[in-house]
């Protein structure tokens, strides 16, 4: 290592960069003084407090799992949202939303005994906003999977004579003509 260092100095003029003899001391870290203080401790993140949802939230949730095709878990639901689960209050209104999606729900499973027994409930409650679409949708279900044309001409007929022309009449309307047409 001297001869080659030698040479580069007669040959180049170039003067060996001076090694620095390795250190066997091992130093130790320096502190410093932002560490040897006490850090400020920051308060744990708070989480968002649980408040009981609302029936028409509980709902729209039920309605998208129906949607979804997740039958068993809509049903269970709509039936924790019949008894209050979570819920501070359940209005006439939001329990007979909640009884028609189900009927709706049993109705695309095939639960036809079920749907029907439901829509009966809700065709019975005079003066509540689901109680003609609950006897259409009843009538519905009994001509075409319960095979009783009769009961369903009958409901069909009180949802056209009663006075009312709304979009539930002209359906009924429709539902009559059909029947008639299939009874020949």
């Amino acid at each position: 290592e001297e001869g080659i260092q030698s040479n580069m100095q007669s040959h180049f003029g170039i003067q060996p960069a001076p090694t620095p003899a390795p250190d066997e001391t091992v130093q130790e870290p320096s502190k410093s003084k932002s560490l040897t203080r006490k850090a400020k401790r920051e308060p744990a993140p708070r989480l968002p407090e649980v408040t009981p949802a609302t029936a028409p939230e509980l709902i729209r949730g039920a309605r998208t799992l129906w949607r979804q095709g997740q039958y068993d878990d809509a049903i269970e639901a709509v039936k924790s949202v019949l008894k209050g689960e979570g819920l501070e209050s359940l209005s006439n209104v939001d329990r007979n939303d909640a009884r028609y999606l189900l009927a709706t729900i049993h109705r695309d499973r095939g639960d036809y005994g079920k749907a029907a027994t439901l829509l009966r409930l809700l065709a019975a409650e005079h003066g509540a906003p689901t109680s003609r679409l609950a006897k259409l949708e009843l009538a519905r279900v009994m001509a075409r999977h319960l095979g009783d044309r009769g009961q369903a001409s009958q409901l069909l007929r009180q949802l056209t004579a009663d006075g009312v022309n709304d979009l539930i009449a002209e359906e009924s309307l429709f539902e009559l003509c059909a029947l008639h047409l299939k009874a020949g």
